[in-house]
């Protein structure tokens, strides 16, 4: 499926998201919805080429907003939780119910020394599973979810066995940080289903 079908109660839950993450001390950013080469290069998954990333004559169109942060982490503060959202385009081996061309996602991120990345991990799926409980209060739904480690310091959050979020380390330019989905739809919104 290429087409994202994001409906107005996704959107609404996105509003909710990022306030629910603001109230738990994250700075909302504006993000911009491109990113520079290096930005993309240091996140594409080894799998994928060149080639799949979208360029426009200003640099590519951000295939998460961890990208936007990347581009700018030098300017953000040590050890302040940021959250931000922009639109997603991938490329995807294929399409389908959970995969497609583009989605929007909220994006968590904390720039940090090597030493408290640990903690910071920790910190952001801790905030990511009450924020996805509390949506699930808010539409009156109930659903699994579970952590699920997938590297050293780096975790998957999954709603019904659907990942609908991940968490982990990276080392950019010599700056180290976090990075964490807040809520990517329509993902949340199947996960539900």
């Amino acid at each position: 499926m290429i087409h994202a079908p994001i409906s107005p109660e996704a959107l609404i839950r996105l509003g909710q998201c990022l306030s629910l993450w603001q109230s738990a001390g994250a700075k909302f950013i504006a993000l911009p919805w491109i990113a520079s080469p290096e930005a993309v290069d240091a996140t594409r998954p080894p799998e994928r080429g060149p080639n799949t990333d979208i360029q426009t004559p200003f640099g590519f169109l951000v295939a998460s907003g961890e990208q936007s942060f990347m581009d700018r982490v030098s300017q953000l503060e040590h050890n302040q939780l940021y959250v931000g959202w922009t639109p997603c385009f991938r490329h995807e081996p294929s399409f389908d119910a959970t995969h497609h061309y583009y989605f929007v996602k909220a994006e968590a991120f904390v720039r940090c020394s090597p030493s408290q990345a640990s903690l910071e991990v920790d910190r952001m799926r801790n905030i990511a599973m009450m924020g996805f409980e509390t949506l699930l209060r808010l539409s009156n739904q109930t659903a699994r979810l579970e952590f699920r480690q997938t590297a050293m310091h780096a975790y998957d959050i999954e709603c019904n066995g659907i990942e609908v979020g991940s968490y982990g380390v990276r080392t950019y330019k010599g700056e180290t940080y976090v990075f964490g989905t807040a809520l990517a739809e329509p993902r949340w919104s199947e996960a539900l289903k």
